[in-house]
């Protein structure tokens, strides 16, 4: 069963092999046909459906020696329906299963040769399209002019026999025997033997036989050697009296025997061929008997092949080049000629680099044979080593045939590969590219290229137009120029624009002193100038009185110079090498007037809203030239004069200012403080009214610093005496009289002499002491119990009982204690100023731990008696119902 959906069309084995090869046949159970589809092409052919245990096979001869190639592929079942190859019976090779198109390549040695395609099945199982194809068949060796195969006919053939003696016994096709296909030629085919019966019938030929096939060649003036070949069969006995040979027939000569039988029996199908001479017309197989009979069966043809081969040697040459390259690749194209077949061999391309005469097959990587099909052939220059230079080439075509052609006795073509532009250098006459010059400067230009030359070099200035060099060319005028050039080499290649910067700078630069003046008093040796040009200031240097040239940066110089005159320079150096330079006469005063300030003195107080401040300034050199005030160091008011007046002046610490400037402008600054205080100041006292203590003192607290030999403190007409601590005073008060009124007055000044002034009464009172001893109920003296006065004092006894209240005030207190394991004790005191109160020996009586108190007997009591009333009160209810 085939598989294949392929739709088949009539296309004929040359069609769809691209074979135009007349020496073909088909064997097997079922031909080969041709299908619309190949591999690059549009027909290939297929095998024919077959069943289990069958093959199709296509068979082609050929006459060698020659390189058969193929294209096949397959698609059955894997490793048991194949796709086969044959050459004489022997398997070449084979593929199964699904294999996509393949190329095969196979030399074969001299002689006719039986090439056979079979596609060939198991005896189960189908799979795929069950069939195999072949396609672009390609032959190289001798070409078949002329085929016959003997199937079923004997077209182109006359047959005779020349010896009437037995009858009329000739060729004929039989189907008994072949070579290929089913049929083949049988020297008795025609005529009856001497019994009376066909030959066919008998199985041997007849006696007497001259039996003749005669066969008409083509035009064979063209073609060079020509062979016939065929396949026999043979079996005439034990002797070569009945024998087949060969005859060739020219006009020249007649009929010439060219081949016999050489053995009586071929033990099976043999070949053999004849070489036929050009002027051959005829050939005729003659097959001759003699009057005995050995009933052989006689000789059988198949497979007359004549082949023609090709000896005429292919010429060419490689096609004019241009004289230059700059790509990386050229195509030689191959002018090949081989008589008057058409080319269907290949070219091998042969190149020498520089003047070498040591010739290189071209044979890329991707091409490692240097064999070309074609006429057109792409060189690569990095293949060969991408070397620039001059490459000669020359050809060597072969045909299929094999003939080749000689080493021409030189190159065909040259061609020089340039693959790098040239590169041109520029010089001048002036300073290195980049830096100024101060003159007009000559541009030389210096192209270089290795390979193909230069060809033309072009240049031109600030965009002007572009100019083809000849030689030196002058740049001129002030400012940067930029001048462009590239350079073209013969091979076309164009260098990069490339530029080269010119600086011209014609003039020096313009220098001018500023400061100082000339003949200017001034206070400092600072120089200060202005400098431009065109190619700009590169040294700057600054000299005084003839001493040595020192570098100075930016515009300004600080000279160290002493007081007096002196003659400043400034040099300047531009980059194109001018230079220029300014001179100043001067007098220098570097040293500030001294000053001195009269009044106010530093740091006064003052109690009005102004103060003047007055100096006196010197200076030895220039003189002063005029004086500046100020209040806060800040703004500053100028004046001539040797006072001045601040007016309008709050509280507070204020700094004057005073600056005297010489005529130079050199300044002496010195400054003083002054305090103003235009607030009279407070006093707050303590210890006023009735109950003054005496034995404390009285404090007065100012509110500001005070004048303290001015602070009086008067009690009743007596000034009292008074100690400082800052800004407070204190009086002691122990030495008034207790319980009486006083007048107090205090009077004062502050430090800037505001004044102030106070008036109170006081009332004086006394102080009194309590002291006692506590001992327990067995008169021993009790230590560290804490006695309480009710004014909140609080002390403890000694080691004998002893306490003490100190500076109590008169009056009536309650003395508490309170003492663990003692019952509490409470007294009163009454204290009088002056007077020490004695508390005299109090007893503490210890507190009863063991039984209850009579406080609580009490308690006790009254509830008993409570709860005996309640009793009493239920039982009478209780009788009443």
């Amino acid at each position: 069963m085939h598989l294949s959906q392929r739709p088949l069309v009539e296309i004929s084995e040359a069609d769809a092999l691209g074979w135009g090869y007349p020496a073909l046949s088909f064997a097997g159970n079922a031909q080969w046909v041709g299908v619309d589809s190949g591999n690059g092409s549009s027909s290939s052919l297929q095998s024919g459906d077959v069943g289990d245990r069958n093959a199709s096979m296509f068979i082609a001869l050929v006459d060698g020696p020659g390189t058969i190639s193929f294209d096949w592929k397959v698609s059955s079942e894997t490793d048991y329906d194949f796709l086969r190859f044959y050459v004489d019976g022997s398997l070449m090779c084979g593929i199964s299963g699904e294999q996509s198109w393949a190329r095969v390549h196979l030399v074969l040695p001299s002689g006719l040769h039986n090439l056979t395609w079979s596609y060939e099945k198991d005896e189960y199982v189908s799979a795929g399209d069950d069939c195999g194809w072949i396609d672009n068949v390609q032959w190289t060796g001798s070409e078949a002019i002329a085929y016959t195969g003997f199937e079923g006919t004997l077209s182109g053939m006359s047959c005779t026999d020349e010896n009437a003696a037995s009858g009329q016994d000739t060729w004929g096709t039989v189907g008994k025997r072949s070579s290929s296909g089913a049929s083949s030629a049988w020297c008795a085919a025609s005529g009856y033997g001497a019994n009376g019966r066909p030959n066919v019938i008998n199985g041997y030929y007849d006696t007497n036989m001259e039996g003749i096939m005669l066969m008409a060649l083509p035009d064979l003036s063209e073609h060079g050697l020509v062979r016939l070949n065929f396949h026999y069969w043979a079996s005439t006995g034990s002797s070569l009296s009945d024998r087949l040979y060969l005859e060739a027939y020219t006009e020249q000569g007649g009929w010439a025997l060219v081949w016999t039988q050489p053995l009586a029996s071929s033990a099976g199908w043999d070949h053999d061929q004849a070489l036929i001479t050009n002027g051959t017309t005829m050939v005729r197989f003659v097959f001759h008997s003699d009057a005995l009979n050995g009933n052989n069966e006689g000789v059988y043809l198949d497979d007359l092949l004549l082949t023609v081969a090709d000896i005429t040697v292919p010429s060419s040459y490689v096609g004019p080049l241009p004289a230059y390259t700059t790509s990386n690749t050229i195509t030689l194209v191959c002018h090949v000629y081989d008589g008057t077949a058409a080319w269907d061999g290949y070219v091998k391309i042969y190149y020498s680099f520089g003047s070498s005469a040591n010739y290189s097959l071209y044979a890329p990587s991707f091409n490692p044979s240097g064999s070309w099909s074609g006429t057109s052939v792409i060189f690569y220059f990095q293949e060969v080593g991408n070397q620039e230079g001059e490459y000669r080439f020359y050809s060597v075509a072969t045909d299929l045939t094999g003939n080749m052609e000689s080493v021409p006795l030189s190159h065909d073509a040259s061609i020089v590969f340039d693959g790098h532009a040239p590169t041109t250098a520029a010089s001048t006459d002036g300073a290195p590219p980049s830096s100024w010059n101060h003159q007009n400067v000559t541009v030389t230009l210096t192209p270089s290229d290795a390979t193909s030359g230069v060809s033309l070099t072009m240049y031109r200035t600030d965009s002007g137009p572009w100019t083809t060099y000849s030689g030196s060319f002058l740049v001129s005028g002030e400012g940067s120029h930029t001048v462009q050039y590239y350079s073209v080499d013969a091979a076309g290649n164009t260098e990069i624009t490339r530029s080269l910067v010119v600086k011209i700078d014609l003039n020096a630069p313009v220098l001018t002193i500023t400061s100082p003046t000339g003949w200017a008093l001034v206070g400092n040796g600072v120089l200060t100038w202005s400098a431009s040009d065109l190619s700009g200031i590169v040294l700057t240097e600054v000299s005084a009185d003839g001493s040595n040239w020192t570098s100075a940066y930016g515009t300004t110089y600080a000279l160290p110079l002493g007081d007096g005159p002196h003659t400043a320079y400034v040099r300047v150096t531009d980059a194109a090498g001018w230079v220029s330079v300014d001179s100043v006469y001067f007098i220098l005063d570097s040293t500030g007037p001294s000053l001195i300030i009269h009044a106010p003195a530093g740091g006064p107080y003052l109690n009005v809203s102004s103060a003047t401040m007055s100096w006196t300034a010197t200076d030895a050199l220039s003189g002063i030239g005029h004086y500046e005030v100020s209040i806060d160091g800040i703004s500053w008011i100028s004046t001539t004069s040797t006072s001045y007046h601040f007016s309008g002046l709050e509280d507070g610490c204020w700094t004057l200012y005073v600056r005297a400037y010489d005529a130079a402008g050199n300044l002496g600054e010195r400054s003083t403080s002054v305090i103003i205080d235009t607030i009279a100041p407070t006093a707050e006292v303590t210890t006023t009214g009735d109950g003054a203590d005496i034995t404390s003192d009285m404090v007065i607290r100012f509110s500001e610093a005070m004048s303290t030999a001015s602070v009086t403190v008067v009690i009743d007409g007596v000034q009292m005496p008074v100690s400082w601590s800052g800004n407070e005073a204190r009086c002691t008060l122990s030495l008034l009289e207790r319980d009486r009124p006083y007048v107090v007055v205090i009077h004062g000044q502050d430090l800037a002499g505001n004044e102030v002034e106070t008036t109170w009464t006081l009332g004086t009172t006394g102080t009194g002491e309590i002291s006692g001893t506590l001992t327990d109920e067995g008169g021993a003296p009790l230590a560290n119990v804490i006695v309480k006065l009710s004014s909140g004092i609080t002390t403890s006894t000694n080691a004998f009982g002893q306490y003490t209240f100190s500076n109590v005030t008169a009056g009536s207190y309650t003395i508490t204690v309170e003492q663990e394991g003692f019952e509490p004790l409470t007294m009163e005191v009454e204290v009088v100023g002056g007077e020490s109160t004695s508390m005299g020996t109090s007893r503490l009586s210890a507190a009863d731990e063991g039984g209850l108190s009579s406080d609580v007997l009490l308690l006790a009591l009254v509830l008993a008696l409570a709860i005996t009333l309640s009793l009493v009160t239920l039982t009478f209810k209780r009788r009443r119902r």
